[in-house]
């Protein structure tokens, strides 16, 4: 038979705090109903927001430098790649050149395990 329980309001974090064993319940034995909503409420939120990196400017020979992004999270896609031509805008600058880019090199799905830019550019005259 069921245990007779109230369910959380929110859909998302009542399935991911349901657990089988040998019944349904909405927390395991010794943790309430409103601690679990508040542990997957955070989850869910670190996980919505994610980050945006990159890293420093490194030379690669011959007059070319690299940059590499990184992001994580579903509203970060392609930031990275805009954050790494900031990056590499504002070190040409510096020495009162423009970027050249030669290639960009995007791998990954940032909602999933990450996206990863890199760069490789030229400051020009």
């Amino acid at each position: 038979m069921l245990p007779r329980r109230v369910l959380p309001t929110s859909p998302p974090v009542a399935a991911a705090c349901l657990h089988y064993s040998g019944g349904l319940s909405f927390a395991r034995e010794g943790v309430n109903t409103k601690s679990c909503i508040y542990v997957m409420g955070a989850v869910i939120a670190a996980a919505l927001v994610g980050c945006v990196s990159t890293s420093n400017v490194t030379p690669a020979g011959g007059g070319t430098y690299v940059i590499q992004g990184r992001a994580i999270g579903p509203w970060n896609a392609d930031r990275e790649r805009a954050k790494a031509l900031k990056k590499a805008n504002g070190y040409c600058a510096k020495q009162g050149k423009r970027v050249l880019l030669h290639d960009m090199d995007e791998t990954g799905h940032a909602a999933l395990l990450g996206e990863h830019a890199t760069i490789t550019f030229e400051c020009e005259t």
